[in-house]
């Protein structure tokens, strides 16, 4: 279990910390005492909890929950204030829970046995001693990763992974959005180039526009990104063009597309078998949707809505075949 404290007081986010330790003493726990801090880690290390004090010089964290829901929908976020007037706001962003400062190891216990969404892994430890050692805490140290592939790849299958074409661009659509070049995770300069990657494959290899690219990643919000759009854009083909898969890539005056053919993706592959009917022999466990698509990104819902109705209709549609063979 992985999990995150977010204060903008020092000596409060070490105690929060030191209670979740106390509780779980197997979780993986890092401190933040700014929301930007907390928002640029989760963009690139899965996260299960969140603890999130509300009132905090840098960003409220209300607006930090809010990010984290459009981004993670499904990251468990609980608030630690010394505030009961925000409980009625904690719903709107679908809180887990909302503790009362001071904060308890009991009441962070609590929180910990009541999750709103399952986590990857069971609880382990929970009222067991802490480890033993010094109790000075580095705040937002960065997590080991000793295998990046294997720990961002679905827990239905460990080996999973392991069969990622060896080479070739891969795209994960199903859960969080991931990009592989011959096996390796890409890492981007900017946070927004990711997004706007994973725009160009839902988009299915249509050419789109710097005025459409930018009314979905800002949400139109009215600011000018010209600027920083050019910039997410030439990150985008430094990348590629680095691991060799800058052909993948469809550039026009004024709009950009990604060439379908080229690349690997679950998302894709899963329209073809929806297409054509029936499942390929030998065909991996990531192929399969299991209700959740690019949940990094907000926009990707209405993809998801589609995708979750296609195999709710193939559902129907194979029941009927199985009663009709039952017949003969």
């Amino acid at each position: 279990m992985v999990i995150i404290a977010v204060d903008d007081e020092r000596l409060a986010v070490e105690s929060i910390m030191k209670s979740i330790r106390s509780v779980v003493p197997g979780a993986e726990v890092y401190g933040f005492r700014s929301g930007a801090s907390a928002m640029d880690f989760l963009e690139n290390h899965p996260v299960d909890v969140a603890f999130l004090d509300i009132e905090m010089r840098d960003m409220n964290g209300m607006d930090l929950a809010a990010q984290i829901r459009r981004r993670f929908p499904r990251m468990n976020i609980v608030f630690t204030t010394g505030y009961s007037r925000y409980a009625g706001r904690a719903f709107d962003v679908r809180a887990s829970g909302y503790i009362l400062k001071p904060i308890t190891a009991e009441k962070i216990r609590n929180e910990l046995e009541n999750l709103r969404y399952p986590v990857r892994n069971q609880i382990h430890g929970i009222g067991q001693d802490s480890h033993s050692g010094s109790e000075e805490t580095k705040i937002s140290k960065q997590p080991e990763r000793k295998s990046p592939v294997a720990d961002s790849w679905p827990a239905l299958n460990k080996d999973a992974w392991t069969q990622i074409p060896f080479k070739g661009l891969l795209f994960r659509t199903f859960g969080n959005f991931e990009v592989f070049a011959d096996s390796i995770p890409l890492r981007f300069k900017y946070v927004k180039t990711k997004e706007l990657l994973a725009y160009l494959v839902d988009r299915c290899g249509a050419l789109c526009s710097n005025r459409e690219i930018t009314a979905v990643l800002w949400e139109e919000d009215g600011r000018d990104h010209a600027s920083y759009l050019k910039s997410i854009r030439a990150d985008l083909v430094t990348v590629l063009e680095e691991y060799g898969y800058g052909n993948v890539l469809v550039r026009r005056r004024g709009g950009i597309g990604i060439i379908p053919s080229k690349v690997v993706c679950d998302y894709y592959i899963y329209l073809n078998r929806m297409k054509h009917r029936g499942k390929p022999d030998g065909e991996p466990l990531y192929l399969e949707y299991r209700g959740e698509y690019m949940t990094q990104y907000s926009w990707a819902e209405v993809t998801n809505s589609i995708l979750t109705h296609m195999s709710s209709e193939h559902g129907k549609q194979l029941e009927t075949d199985r009663k009709e063979l039952s017949v003969l």
